[in-house]
C-alpha cells in the first residue's frame, strides 16, 4: 500500500503573521535580552535562576520602598519591574501563540522540557508580579507625600486587593506622569490575566497520577 508523504499547508492570510512579526520584535525589548549579550550559553538553569531572582528582586524591592522611603530608589526599582512585568506578558504571549507557529513554519517539532516546570515558573511569574505591583502601590504612596501609617504586609494586602478588583484609585493624584502610573495598572492586569491563561494551558499537560479508585 502506498502511503503519501504529507505536505505541510500554509494559511495565506495576514493576521498571524503581522502579530508574530509584532510580538518578535517585542520579545527583544526586555531585560533578560540584555542578559544574554554578556551570557553566550542560556541552559534551563540559567532561565529558572533568572525567574527566582527576580522573584526575590521584586520582594525585597517593595521592602526597600517601604524601609528606605527614598523617592528616586522607588522611582529606579519601579522602572525596573515596569519593563519586568512587560518582559513576562510578551513572553508568555510568545510561548502560548507564537512559538509554536514559528517551529512549524521551520518544519519542526515545538517541545516544552516540561509542563511541571512551567507550571512552577508561572506561579513563580504570579507572585513576582504581585510584588511588583506593591513597588508601584508603594512608590504612589511616597509621590503622594503620604507616611507609610501601617505595616508592610498590609500595604501588600491592599495591593492584592486593588489588582484583583481592578481599582485603579491609589494612581488618581499623583505628581508623577499620570500615564506611567496607568500603564503599571494595566500592565500588572496583563501579566496576571496571562499568567492564568498559561497556567490554564499548561496544567492540563501535567502528568497523571495514579489512584486508588476511579470515582
Amino acid at each position: 500500500m502506498e502511503v503519501k508523504n504529507k505536505i505541510r499547508v500554509y494559511d495565506d492570510g495576514v493576521i498571524i503573521k503581522f502579530w508574530e512579526y509584532i510580538f518578535r520584535i517585542l520579545g527583544k525589548i526586555s531585560i533578560f535580552n540584555c542578559v544574554r549579550l554578556f551570557k553566550k550559553k542560556i541552559t534551563y538553569q540559567f532561565v529558572e535562576k533568572w525567574v527566582m531572582f527576580n522573584l526575590f528582586l521584586a520582594i525585597l524591592s517593595s521592602l526597600t520602598i517601604y524601609l528606605l522611603k527614598f523617592k528616586a530608589v522607588s522611582i529606579i526599582l519601579s522602572v525596573y519591574g515596569l519593563l519586568r512585568v512587560f518582559e513576562i506578558i510578551i513572553y508568555q504571549i510568545n510561548v502560548l501563540l507564537f512559538d509554536p507557529y514559528r517551529a512549524n513554519v521551520k518544519g519542526k517539532i515545538y517541545k516544552i522540557k516540561s509542563p511541571t516546570r512551567i507550571v512552577i515558573l508561572l506561579l513563580h511569574n504570579y507572585i513576582e508580579i504581585i510584588f511588583w505591583y506593591s513597588v508601584f502601590y508603594l512608590t504612589t504612596i511616597l509621590f503622594l507625600n503620604f507616611n507609610f501609617e501601617y505595616n508592610w504586609s498590609y500595604y501588600l494586602r491592599s495591593s492584592v486587593l486593588c489588582f484583583t478588583t481592578f481599582d485603579s484609585s491609589i494612581f488618581k493624584g499623583i505628581s508623577i506622569p499620570r500615564i506611567l502610573s496607568t500603564i503599571a495598572f494595566w500592565e500588572v492586569i496583563s501579566g496576571i490575566i496571562m499568567t492564568l491563561i498559561s497556567l490554564a494551558r499548561f496544567i492540563g499537560m501535567l502528568p497523571e497520577v495514579e489512584h486508588i479508585e476511579d470515582l
